[in-house]
């Protein structure tokens, strides 16, 4: 999947700078060159051999845009997660059941429920515990009113954390 938006994001920059900026695109090559690109497709080709030079593409090619890229999101996500509330749900009876995915992004506050979309476009985002601590469900949700600390909602008793 990074491959692949990866290369989407790269055939797109070469078509924009052919698209956008085909004279200043054709003096780079005639100062690096010597040679006049007349035709769309030397231009392409032209355009191409910059992307592929470009810091960018060095660091997807050595893995290093993979890594800065997950530290960024890391980042980010902890950014939006500091308006956000820890919540710890214990079932009523028996167990929660949210599939073999390891959190899950719920958006409650629409008529019918949706869920899968990006951690900053959801209310609500939930995470199961079975490694650290089996029957609990971990609940990140956006810092709305003051609420007590605990209390039964719905079939499930929560405990919230004011600790960040």
């Amino acid at each position: 999947m990074y491959t692949n938006a990866f290369e989407t994001v790269r055939v797109k920059v070469r078509r924009e700078v052919v698209g956008r900026f085909p004279e200043p695109l054709r003096r780079e090559a005639l100062r690096q060159t010597g040679l006049h690109l007349a035709s769309e497709g030397t231009l392409n080709a032209f355009a191409e051999r910059l992307v592929e030079q470009s810091e960018v593409t060095q660091g997807f090619g050595t893995g290093a845009l993979f890594r800065t890229s997950i530290e960024s999101m890391f980042n980010k996500v902890r950014a939006t997660a500091s308006n956000w509330q820890l919540e710890v749900l214990t079932p009523e009876s028996g167990q929660f059941l949210i599939g073999d995915n390891p959190a899950v992004t719920v958006r409650t506050d629409t008529r019918h429920w949706s869920y899968n979309m990006a951690i900053g476009d959801a209310p609500v985002s939930v995470a199961e515990t079975s490694g650290c601590a089996p029957g609990l469900l971990a609940r990140l949700r956006l810092l709305t009113t003051r609420r007590p600390l605990s209390h039964p909602v719905g079939r499930a008793r929560v405990t919230r954390s004011r600790h960040r």
